[in-house]
């Protein structure tokens, strides 16, 4: 365990775990890495003017997965078929 006397102590998954945790989320820790990237892209982009040659970590096929596009889509072309359900029925109140 790492502790300093003015953050939240570091514990790894199996201290988590020992704790009871089932669940672990790093919120700050992904966006100091998402920080990191972007100040790297823009950087690079400014210095080299593109960034084409900068290795992807995953492509977007990969990326439509992970953000879970179709089921985000159909979420929304379900709510579409609902509004338009409900509409005259709103609109005669």
């Amino acid at each position: 365990m790492h502790w300093r006397h003015d953050q939240t102590p570091i514990l790894s998954a199996d201290e988590l775990q020992s704790l009871g945790s089932k669940i672990v989320v790093c919120p700050v820790d992904s966006l100091m890495v998402t920080a990191q990237a972007v100040r790297h892209l823009g950087k690079t982009f400014l210095s080299k003017g593109r960034i084409d040659h900068l290795i992807p970590t995953v492509n977007f096929e990969d990326l439509k997965e992970i953000l879970e596009v179709k089921k985000h889509l159909s979420s929304r072309s379900l709510l579409k078929k609902i509004i338009e359900r409900i509409s005259p029925a709103i609109r005669s109140v």
